[in-house]
């Protein structure tokens, strides 16, 4: 039982007014208001929304049936407990057709009139606990429903921040997970590039068209204005509303916005922006989920990173194996053309030689016929080495 907790009699008798508020139901702990007809307990509902109201059947005016009635029509739906003479029992059936709750015979018992009332507001009271329980359950379904799909979006961009296909795509897969994680109306991603040190624009979603051009970059170009600047000194998240964000560029089209740094083992690479068009302001959980979407953002820029560098890697091996294979066709044409040179004068050479050896040889001293042998092996061994060569290379061209 609460101060609340408030009950309407209505009684033209002042005696039995007086017994049920000031001797019955105050020192009960309730709130309590009395009038001698129905016409001024209707008059009373708009003052003195009651949570139980006691009425004799028998008021002036009209009777407690059709203050039962009226009170429907109104939409009342506070319980009612009629009071009934004794032997009049059967009016309080009529009544419980019409929806009162209970019923009290005259003269009133106080101990009868507080069982009643407690059993009626405990009625009330399970209702309203009931009530509340379903609205908190209900909240609770639908904060649950809300974290699922929070949770089934940053699957999704788990699952995409390997495809580096469409780069361009990626980004803004992120920028919308961050407008829903966060609730927001407008996104937009920066990220630093390596060479320049300079924040470049990536993508963005429901920028208004009405900005002007110079703050309507393209894809890759440099971005000056903004929060983000600051940001990426800080590598802290920000979260901005009202005036503060009045001086920036963001306050043309938003009210409220958050920005957090895309971190790369503890290096900002680039920021993440979220803005809201109305005055209401992200909160922690905001920030949480927007954080969680740039740790996403995070690995796709370590992915992204390494797939370039692989890239570069396999044109510089590509490079590398064409200058190689360059020199080895340069040093077979070499050698063919070198066999070519000295296939005709080694061949000469031999036969003249052979002639030579073929004649009269008695003119010659010892050293001179040793002289002359040792330049026949030689030159048959040149001349094998160059039919050799001529042949290997022969083979190298055709595979």
């Amino acid at each position: 039982m609460t101060s609340e907790e408030r009950i309407l009699v209505i009684d033209q008798d002042e005696a039995a007014r007086e017994l049920l508020m000031y001797e019955t139901l105050q020192p009960a702990g309730y709130a309590v208001v009395a009038v001698d007809s129905a016409a001024s307990a209707l008059e009373m509902l708009g003052e003195f929304p009651p949570d139980l109201l006691i009425t004799d059947l028998q008021t002036s005016g009209f009777s407690g049936k059709d203050l039962i009635t009226a009170l429907k029509a109104q939409g009342v739906d506070a319980p009612v407990i009629v009071l009934v003479e004794d032997g009049n029992e059967q009016s309080a059936l009529d009544a419980f057709r019409l929806g009162a709750v209970d019923y009290l015979t005259k003269p009133l018992r106080e101990a009868e009139v507080v069982a009643a009332v407690d059993r009626a507001m405990q009625s009330i009271r399970i209702q309203r606990e009931s009530t509340a329980m379903a609205g908190k359950l209900q909240l609770a379904n639908t904060s649950l429903e809300k974290r699922v799909r929070e949770l089934t979006t940053l699957i999704g961009v788990a699952k995409s921040i390997t495809n580096l296909n469409n780069v361009e795509a990626l980004f803004n897969r992120l920028v919308s997970a961050g407008l829903y994680v966060t609730n927001a109306d407008v996104g937009w991603l920066l990220l630093l590039d390596d060479k320049t040190g300079e924040l470049r624009y990536e993508t963005s979603q429901n920028l208004p068209d009405d900005l002007p051009k110079k703050f309507v970059p393209q894809r890759g170009a440099k971005w000056h204005a903004g929060m983000s600047p600051m940001i990426m000194l800080s590598g802290q998240p920000l979260m901005l509303h009202g005036s503060r964000l009045e001086k920036f560029l963001l306050g043309r089209f938003a009210k409220t916005a958050l920005v957090v740094p895309i971190m790369v083992k503890d290096q900002p690479v680039g920021t993440i922006v979220m803005a809201r068009h109305e005055d209401q302001p992200f909160g922690d959980r905001d920030k949480t989920m927007l954080a969680a979407v740039a740790d996403y953002a995070s690995a796709a820029v370590v992915n992204i990173r390494l797939f370039q560098a692989l890239e570069l890697r396999a044109e510089k091996l590509d490079m590398l194996n064409q200058e190689i294979i360059s020199g080895e066709k340069g040093r077979d044409d070499m050698l063919i053309r070198l066999g070519e040179i000295l296939d005709k004068p080694v061949k000469k050479a031999l036969s003249g030689i052979e002639s030579l050896a073929q004649g009269d040889l008695g003119d010659l001293t010892d050293d001179q016929t040793q002289a002359l042998s040792t330049v026949w092996e030689h030159l048959g061994l040149a001349d094998e080495l160059i039919d050799t060569l001529r042949a290997g290379t022969s083979q190298i061209i055709e595979q």
